[in-house]
């Protein structure tokens, strides 16, 4: 391995772009391989508590993102049918115990504000990855348009049908555990 690792992101999501901004800050060189054509609008909602803000901190972004987001006031978690409250989040004062707020905004606002924030051609687009194969110079990307890359360091940030976690460690699907999250914002 050279003396500045060759290091590939697969996914161009919230994690994988956070990642690539990060090492990226600590002078690293980074590309990112995003199976769509372009960054998009997709998603719902995310709930952003102060050990993220924390982090957007550091990569710069967390004041654009406080002027996107809502800053959470007062927020239940009930009991799905009976309505009963397990928690209020209004006897939080989560700025004061943790130097920052809670913030909620959309999905695709956070990505756009991070993405911002990467080296101009990080991403590359249109690649979706098939393959990894290791050979003697270290590990080859190969992807559905016959491009293949070699990386010193793969992260795989390419979410819940992750093929970097399929190729590794078989087919998994995912699991429900059970919970499930709605939000709503009332005046």
């Amino acid at each position: 391995m050279s003396a500045k690792p060759r290091i590939a992101v697969v996914g161009a999501g919230l994690g994988g772009v956070t990642a690539a901004i990060l090492l990226q800050q600590a002078g690293h060189d980074v590309v990112i391989y995003e199976q769509a054509p372009r960054l998009a609008r997709i998603g719902a909602g995310i709930g952003l508590g102060p050990n993220v803000g924390r982090v957007m901190k550091h990569i710069g972004v967390f004041d654009r993102m406080f002027d996107i987001g809502i800053v959470i006031e007062t927020s239940y978690s009930r009991v799905w049918d009976t309505g009963e409250i397990l928690l209020n989040r209004a006897e939080y004062d989560l700025a004061s115990r943790f130097g920052l707020p809670a913030l909620r905004m959309h999905r695709g606002d956070m990505l756009s504000v991070l993405a911002s924030r990467l080296q101009p051609g990080t991403i590359v687009f249109n690649k979706q990855l098939i393959d990894i194969g290791h050979r003697l110079g270290g590990t080859q990307l190969l992807f559905a348009d016959q491009h293949e890359v070699e990386a010193d360091i793969v992260i795989g940030a390419d979410g819940v049908n992750s093929k970097v976690r399929e190729i590794l460690l078989g087919v998994e699907p995912p699991i429900y555990t059970g919970f499930v999250a709605f939000r709503s914002i009332y005046p």
